[in-house]
């Protein structure tokens, strides 16, 4: 049989991975720039042609601009587009896969979808911390950049800017929260603390930038920017702080048994009087929930509250599971 070769080795998925996660905004904004144009009106609004936004000297695609819209273009195509269209198509690509697949049964080196299989290890390694019916969201977070660069970028007028940042944030915003898409509870709250912050900003910065509030005294001026600036650093600081934590808690200077409750979203859950009901066994072996259960099916015995493991057929040092209850 022969060996299936890896298109990306570990180190490589993660360097693409880091490479697109940082850089997928600014190289999309810059792009999104350069192919800005705007109209060039003569006396009496008679349009006479257009120009580039950032440079109303240069013809819109004409002999100077062109060095600088092709490689705009082949960005957006090759490198803005492929990673939100990849990720949020690939569970209908895998089951297009699937089914020609298996009418292929036959052929066990399948090489049907060539790039689907090739390029799992980079796809996992964005949509590993959704849930299983929510992995499209890792595309969609490439696509909430793409349309937040294109708004920073395309806007001419403040008040259109900051309005059309707030309405996409608001509506990012409640799509997470209403849907929770990632597996630990802990990154669906930090999620929404960081959307919610972004919109706060994003409203205190239009507030003070538009024209109709430049009246304003200076001392509520002073006061919103302070604000902004705290909520800015915000997110530094609770990292900052996490990070002190676990460093104490490494070094045992913070018992072990304090824990996030939000760190897992299947936690322990409670019995009827607030016990964790997981018990520990000094025997050899331990007599588990579903265990004692499955034995009394066999023996047709139903389980009551004192039932020892002897009577369930497993052998323990005369330990006995007393208060078992039931829910």
């Amino acid at each position: 049989m022969i060996k299936k070769k890896k298109l990306f080795k570990n180190s490589v998925v993660h360097g693409i991975s880091t490479f697109l996660i940082l850089s997928y905004y600014h190289y999309t904004t810059a792009s999104f720039e350069i192919l800005n144009r705007s109209s060039l009106n003569a006396e009496g609004g008679v349009k006479v042609g257009s120009v580039v936004f950032i440079q109303g000297s240069v013809d819109y695609f004409g002999p100077q601009h062109l060095p600088y819209a092709i490689p705009a273009l082949l960005v957006l195509i090759f490198l803005s587009l492929p990673p939100p269209l990849l990720l949020i198509s690939y569970p209908l690509l895998w089951k297009v896969k699937a089914k020609l697949r298996r009418s292929n049964a036959e052929n066990e080196n399948d090489t049907t979808l060539w790039p689907i299989r090739k390029l799992l290890p980079l796809i996992d390694s964005f949509q590993g911390v959704f849930r299983d019916n929510c992995r499209m969201f890792a595309g969609l977070l490439f696509l909430w950049r793409l349309i937040l660069s294109a708004i920073v970028a395309l806007s001419t007028d403040l008040t259109e800017l900051f309005l059309l940042i707030e309405i996409a944030l608001l509506s990012i915003l409640t799509i997470h929260a209403l849907v929770r898409p990632y597996k630990q509870r802990l990154y669906n709250v930090v999620d929404g603390m960081m959307l919610a912050n972004m919109a706060l900003i994003n409203l205190l910065k239009w507030y003070v930038s538009v024209p109709s509030t430049s009246d304003i005294s200076s001392q509520v001026v002073e006061l919103l920017v302070a604000i902004q600036l705290f909520l800015l650093y915000l997110p530094l600081i609770c990292v900052a702080g996490y990070t002190v934590f676990r460093l104490l808690k490494r070094f045992h200077v913070i018992p072990d048994e304090l824990k996030f409750s939000l760190a897992e979203e299947g936690a322990s859950i409670a019995g009827n009087n607030g016990v964790n009901r997981k018990e520990t066994f000094k025997g050899r072996k331990t007599c588990a929930d579903e265990d004692l259960f499955s034995r009394a099916a066999e023996l047709n015995t139903p389980p009551s509250k004192n039932v020892t493991c002897s009577e369930a057929g497993i052998e323990t040092n005369n330990t006995t599971i007393t208060n078992l209850g039931t829910d």
